[in-house]
């Protein structure tokens, strides 16, 4: 069966010309095809065919339902494609929002003086070695077997304490300067721990050992060392008599750490060879 596609109708006026071009098709051999779309996609134009008889007109109401058949499921699939690409950008946007609104949450905790008392920046690290475990990304060690080169200064100058040391207190300089008391996350803290005494939850606040110039060259100097001493932990320890929680002060009461040089990879992060396994024995011995 050919078929044939009808490019050039122009002679044909509309309405008043279609009952005259009609009767010229059919009389050429040309009937109307409700099939042709079925027959492949090169002939998308092919909507006559050239027969040697008409078509039967039950043959016709068939073609003409599957080709309304099929256009009905294009839409019900197009219909479909677009409820999930919007339900699946409406997920992303959940995911994006929740993922600014854990980011300002994790802000506004490290912004919080306080926070290394419940060891936040030590359980960030156990999660991310958890999550470089399931990944199978190689864990990157916190330690170092420093050379001279690791105590030269820029201008040259032979430092005391490796260049690590240094480095940090450099860091955190500018945002110690203007450092104060957050007296209300302070007492969220004895909210807290009120809490656990009436749920019975063994509560046990650990502040971690911190490098000697640490204190000396940022603590001292920003007034913290005077704040800590004079009112968080005299405090803190009120609160722990309270609430029959355990203090644990590694920062100012003193720990086994005591060469900074070798046991701290940096101001505030013990190595993770020399220092940190020291330090672990100790804090579960006294933990009980």
């Amino acid at each position: 069966m050919k078929i044939a596609a009808i490019t050039d109708i122009g002679s044909c006026r509309q309405e008043n010309q279609d009952n005259y071009c009609a009767q010229q098709l059919a009389g050429q051999g040309f009937a109307r095809d409700f099939g042709w779309k079925t027959r492949g996609k090169a002939q998308q134009t092919a909507l006559f065919r050239r027969s040697p008889a008409a078509q039967d007109p039950q043959e016709m109401m068939l073609d003409y339902e599957r080709a309304l058949d099929d256009l009905r499921e294009r839409m019900l699939q197009a219909e479909r494609t677009e409820a999930e690409q919007a339900a699946q950008l409406e997920r992303l946007r959940s995911d994006l929002s929740l993922s600014r609104s854990h980011e300002q949450d994790l802000e506004k905790t490290l912004n919080n003086p306080l926070a290394y008392c419940f060891n936040l920046e030590y359980n960030v690290n156990a999660l991310t070695v958890a999550m470089d475990t399931l990944r199978g990304t190689p864990d990157t060690i916190e330690s170092g077997d420093w050379t001279d080169a690791d105590y030269l200064a820029d201008d040259g100058t032979v430092l005391p304490l490796h260049r690590k040391l240094y480095d940090y207190t450099a860091t955190i300089t500018p945002r110690c300067k203007s450092w104060a008391l957050n007296t209300e996350q302070f007492d969220r803290l004895h909210t807290l721990a009120r809490r656990c005494q009436a749920e019975g939850v063994r509560l046990i606040v650990v502040l971690p050992p911190m490098a000697d110039n640490v204190r000396t060259e940022v603590c001292d100097v920003f007034g913290i060392t005077d704040v800590m001493q004079d009112t968080v932990l005299p405090q803190l320890t009120g609160w722990a008599a309270e609430c029959g929680f355990t203090l644990l002060d590694y920062e100012w009461g003193g720990s086994c750490i005591t060469n900074d040089d070798t046991q701290f990879f940096d101001g505030f992060h013990l190595d993770e060879k020399y220092g940190l396994p020291d330090w672990t024995k100790e804090l579960f011995a006294d933990i009980g």
